[in-house]
């Protein structure tokens, strides 16, 4: 394994981690202020959310709501959220040009999924008062967006 930076305007932005398969995995420098703590509590589901987000932006990508569980009572136990390229393009082979195919195209979208792993999970504590962090991954398989500029 192999450890290199990766600079934009004089300063490093990341860490590029080569792995013993050829294949590299990013980790944004941002604060250790600014990263979701395991064990930190907080008062509502959208404060957690609200602090993920703003990790996300400053260390260069866009989060994505996945799974959340739920109580008998409907409150939230469970929320994951992760980065937006989380997952694997649907593999759909549909020849849209053919006419007994035409009918039934499909949506082109230009959301790239690359099995991101980036995440974050939040559980809700024992006397249902609080949310936490419980699992958070920060390494990534694809390059950050910064300063604007989306990489696609």
């Amino acid at each position: 394994m192999s450890i290199h930076y990766i600079r934009q305007d004089d300063s490093d932005i990341c860490e590029e981690i080569e792995l013993a398969d050829g294949t590299f995995h990013y980790k944004a420098i941002v604060e250790d202020s600014d990263r979701p703590k395991i064990g930190k509590k907080y008062t509502s589901l959208d404060d957690c959310i609200s602090m993920y987000e703003e990790y996300a932006e400053k260390a260069g990508f866009t989060v994505r709501k996945s799974t959340q569980n739920c109580l008998k009572s409907g409150v939230v136990d469970r929320k994951y959220l992760v980065c937006n390229r989380e997952g694997l393009a649907k593999g759909v082979n549909k020849d849209t040009m053919s006419e007994e195919t035409s009918e039934t195209q499909i949506r082109t979208s230009s959301i790239s999924r690359t099995g991101c792993m980036a995440k974050v999970k939040f559980k809700l504590n024992e006397s249902h008062t609080e949310y936490e962090p419980y699992d958070f991954v920060e390494e990534r398989n694809h390059l950050q967006n910064h300063s604007g500029q989306w990489y696609f």
